[in-house]
């Protein structure tokens, strides 16, 4: 039989040795995230590569197997690992790529799930998985493996992941053959609508209902253990401010921050929590508003107190790094060779204290009855392996000592079939996790709401996540007027973030925008013609700017405050110059993005004189278009920098737009009618 040979291009084979290179360039020469003797290992545990703020005890681990092929985790992790023609690039791009920009661990995972998406589409499409193989029919079958049930937008961040590594082939000539390819995957709208029902949906699924607040107040006034005891107060202390919710479980001891601050002539007290945002944001006090801060001092009381005994263990261990802490009952056990299997028990909070010791690696030998006995010093060193991977210092940052951590427990104490007790000798800080299973609930485990027999008042599940509260309190924010810089400042947060945390409907939008004109005044013909109204009791000024201002929301330029239900917008489009746009004088984001617009319609418009005087045709046109808007620019600028004019007040201009199509329409007709009739 002649055997086959399979002939191959010398780009092919450029590409491959490329490939090869790469490999060994990330294999022999980079030293991140792990040792290089590990790198044959399928798991890669990279946990001292990260710091995961409100996850101290999650190991990071990297798993290169077969998509949907993984089970277990940690040293029970198991599944298909990728094809090795496959295996070392995926390696490879892993580690060069943080090594090139450091990255967040779940960015570091997606950029690995890619890479499985793509080695599932070649052997989808029975393909030797080689990466100098990439083909579009590759990278589109990926994108349509890992964009299967998700939502859109984590469609559009899938699709995204998998073309990096398509154009980190394509920059580097790791392909046989080059060639241009998109995701296609359409980008998510920004959450700017407030109409319709994905804004209903969005506003349900992020803001947590009136009924789930009454039974967390009833939780924490009423708790059944330890855990809905301190788990409660984290949620009070999340609903007194725009809290994430691994801030709040590493604040500090000395968190508590008391001021006086000047309001209407007199000093009155202030009260906040000395907080360390995340997202690489610096240090800062959340004040509390005065009507919560009785009740936010009573819940960091209550963490205070409650976490007291497992802060001594943390000061022990930071003292005594190579002893076991000990409870004063049981001291006199340091002096014992061997201790029973109910002394281990009761000193790891286990119900069967052999069972613990195997876990743990204890050998036995046997005592008083044939009972198991363990020797002490094996137990010293069971324990204290079990100290937090990044002991003294919590998450990793010098300044925050496990010793000195607000919410602390005893190890164990909050699982459901120890709650209460817990180990008498270790202690653990309560991860993201944990707060999220308690509130939220998974598969496996029942929220706090259904254990203690609660619905909504329809009778559908409460639900809620741990960010709902700072949505909560962004959206209270939104609507009470703070300014996108004060609200951002409050949250710890860009400002450009705070779109996402808007969820106003458009009738609580036209009634702050109402109010703000009611309190503040405004400037404009609108105002001009409710401040000179010839019957004051037929219809009042209120009245008037009520009926005014209809569906409102916000604009490239403003606020429309068409009404809708009258008519559609003739004049779709073309806010600038529509004289139903309105604007708050002094906002500065309004008048940046103005400005940013006149240099933009100034550049149009000389564009389109140059046009005009190279004999361009219609681009007579385009300057006079041009011009009117750069008028129209110009006005609003006019009023931000009028000193006369106080900041806060509602702004609107005068007409300027050229007629519509209907009305053109019309007045052609009444034209023709005329001239019929003469």
């Amino acid at each position: 039989m002649t055997p086959v040979i399979a002939l191959r291009t010398r780009a092919a084979l450029s590409a491959e040795q490329r490939a090869a290179e790469f490999i060994a360039l990330a294999r022999d020469q980079l030293t991140n995230l792990i040792a290089t003797t590990e790198w044959p290992a399928d798991a890669w545990d990279v946990s001292a590569a990260f710091v995961r703020k409100g996850k101290p005890r999650a190991a990071s681990r990297l798993y290169f197997f077969q998509r949907g092929t993984l089970t277990g985790r940690a040293a029970r992790a198991a599944g298909s690992p990728f094809d090795p023609a496959f295996s070392d690039f995926a390696r490879a791009y892993i580690r060069y790529t943080h090594s090139a920009t450091k990255m967040e661990f779940p960015r570091l995972q997606m950029r690995l799930h890619a890479l499985s998406y793509i080695e599932a589409a070649f052997r989808a499409l029975r393909m030797r998985p080689s990466i100098d193989l990439l083909s579009p029919d590759v990278l589109t079958t990926a994108v349509r493996i890992g964009t299967e049930g998700v939502t859109d937008f984590v469609k559009y961040q899938r699709a995204l992941a998998v073309e990096g590594v398509y154009q980190f082939c394509l920059q580097r000539s790791l392909l046989a053959l080059s060639f241009q390819w998109r995701h296609g995957v359409p980008k998510p709208s920004e959450p700017g609508e407030r109409i319709g029902t994905a804004f209903a949906e969005r506003r349900a699924q992020k803001l947590p209902s009136r009924r789930a607040f009454e039974v967390l107040a009833h939780v924490y006034r009423q708790p059944r253990n330890l855990r809905d005891q301190l788990l409660s107060a984290v949620c009070l202390v999340c609903i007194c401010a725009p809290w994430r919710a691994s801030e709040v479980l590493q604040l500090r001891i000395d968190c508590e921050v008391r001021e006086m601050r000047r309001e209407k002539g007199r000093e009155v007290p202030s009260y906040g929590l000395r907080a360390y945002p995340g997202k690489n944001n610096p240090p800062q006090v959340k004040w509390a508003i005065d009507v919560a801060a009785d009740q936010l001092q009573e819940a960091i009381g209550r963490l205070r107190t409650s976490c007291a005994e497992a802060r001594a263990m943390a000061a022990w261990y930071v003292q005594n790094p190579s002893r076991i802490y000990l409870p004063p009952d049981l001291a006199h056990l340091r002096q014992a060779e061997w201790v029973t299997s109910d002394q281990v028990a009761e000193l790891a909070g286990q119900t069967n204290g052999v069972q613990w010791a195997k876990q743990v690696g204890l050998e036995p030998r046997a005592g008083a009855a044939g009972r198991p006995e363990y020797r002490f010093s094996d137990l010293e060193r069971a324990v204290l392996a079990q100290l937090p991977r990044d002991f003294p210092h919590q998450n990793g940052l010098r300044t925050h000592l496990y010793s000195e951590a607000l919410i602390l427990v005893r190890q164990g104490a909050l699982r459901a079939d120890t709650i209460g007790q817990g180990s008498q000798v270790m202690f653990e800080a309560v991860d993201i996790d944990r707060f999220n299973r308690w509130l939220s609930g998974t598969p496996a485990h029942k929220p706090v709401f259904q254990q203690y027999g609660f619905t909504e008042e329809d009778g559908s599940p409460i639900r809620i996540t741990t960010h709902a509260f700072r949505h909560w309190n962004n959206n209270l924010g939104h609507k009470k007027g703070l300014s996108q810089e004060d609200l951002a400042l409050w949250s710890g947060r860009d400002p450009g973030q705070n779109k996402y945390y808007d969820h106003q409907t458009p009738a609580e939008f036209r009634e702050d925008l109402l109010q703000l004109a009611l309190k503040a005044g405004g400037v404009g013909p609108l105002f001009e013609a409710a401040d000179n109204l010839p019957d004051p009791l037929l219809i009042s000024r209120e009245e008037f700017l009520r009926e005014q201002m209809g569906a409102s929301h916000t604009t490239e330029v403003g606020a429309c405050i068409h009404d809708y239900a009258l008519q559609p917008c003739q004049n779709h489009g073309d806010c600038i110059t529509c004289e139903e746009n309105v604007f708050v004088k002094g906002d500065q984001r309004h008048r940046a993005e103005i400005t940013r617009l006149v240099g933009l319609a100034e550049m149009q418009l000389a564009a389109a004189k140059l046009s005009m005087s190279e004999g361009d045709y219609g681009a007579d046109l385009w300057v006079q278009d041009h011009e009117r808007k750069l008028r129209r620019l110009q006005l609003m600028l006019a009023v931000h920098d009028d000193p006369g004019i106080p900041d806060g007040k509602v702004a609107t201009l005068p007409p300027d737009r050229q007629d519509s199509e209907i009305e053109q329409a019309m007045r052609h007709r009444s034209r023709r009618d005329l001239r019929a009739a003469g």
